[in-house]
């Protein structure tokens, strides 16, 4: 069966058992393709790697002014093929991994669906918003280098593993108001160009915003940090709010730039 021939160092972390629909090599899983090469030399993508300034040469459904709606149904598609086969193990063993790393997607909308286990998809690129209040990581979550064009919604959420957006862009407003971060939560290096909002967020494992820039408002009022937590040249260039915050061990703020308003008030 031909498979989309992009390659990623992610998908050969995973086999047959650990990562749904890998195999060990670096190739891409999805099946469903189209040739945006010639017949004689055909290259064959999936929707969610295929070059945004071409159309395939044998897909007449794929136009390329539907593409983002097609990605997001493909997404949708493929997420509840996972999510059934996770539900169909026996208790105790753990569901495979999802692995789709440097997809491009229009606007998400997963409100409170839990995801059973390790979502892995770095570098991906959300055109529209991202929509995932109240949803439920059972895994862990990569999401690094990832790009938000739309507003990215977390509010509410839950992640029992750690939640890693290092590098990420958010170039929207982003939402992680009341989300419970179990583990590790590491935003190093990320880029908010919105407001964002941390207020009532409770970090029960290390919280990284190392080199972390925030372009515009920043809410961490009411944030409970129960372990350690890292600032450390940090960029807020719009007002900091941090009232109310607890930081329950260590945290660090050296080399940090206020260019608005800080405020650290009980």
């Amino acid at each position: 069966m031909t498979r989309c021939q992009s390659p990623h160092p992610e998908f050969a972390k995973y086999t047959a058992q650990t990562g749904y629909g890998c195999d060990g090599t670096d190739q891409c899983w999805v099946t469903d393709v189209g040739n945006f090469g010639t017949e004689a030399q055909a290259e064959h993508y999936c929707i969610f790697h295929a070059p945004s300034d071409q159309a395939p040469i044998d897909r007449d459904d794929w136009p390329k002014e539907r593409v983002g709606e097609l990605q997001v149904a493909a997404l949708r598609a493929h997420l509840e093929a996972w999510r059934g086969r996770a539900a169909a193990l026996d208790e105790g063993v753990v569901p495979p991994a999802f692995v789709l790393p440097e997809i491009k997607c229009g606007a998400v909308d997963f409100k409170r669906v839990t995801f059973p286990a390790d979502v892995v998809m770095p570098g991906a690129h959300f055109a529209g918003a991202l929509a995932l209040r109240g949803a439920v990581f059972g895994g862990r979550l990569n999401l690094c280098w990832a790009r938000f064009r739309g507003d990215a919604d977390f509010r509410g959420a839950v992640f029992a593993g750690a939640a890693r957006f290092v590098s990420a862009e958010f170039k929207g407003q982003a939402g992680f108001e009341s989300v419970r971060f179990g583990a590790v939560a590491d935003f190093a290096s990320a880029g908010f160009t919105g407001e964002v909002d941390f207020e009532s967020a409770e970090f029960l494992g290390d919280a990284d915003f190392e080199d972390a820039e925030f372009a515009d408002r920043a809410d961490f009022r009411g944030t409970r940090f129960h372990s350690e937590t890292a600032f450390d040249a940090a960029d807020f260039s719009g007002n900091a709010d941090f009232r109310g915050a607890q930081f329950l061990k260590d945290a660090s703020f050296h080399g940090v730039r206020f260019g608005g308003h800080a405020v650290f008030r009980g």
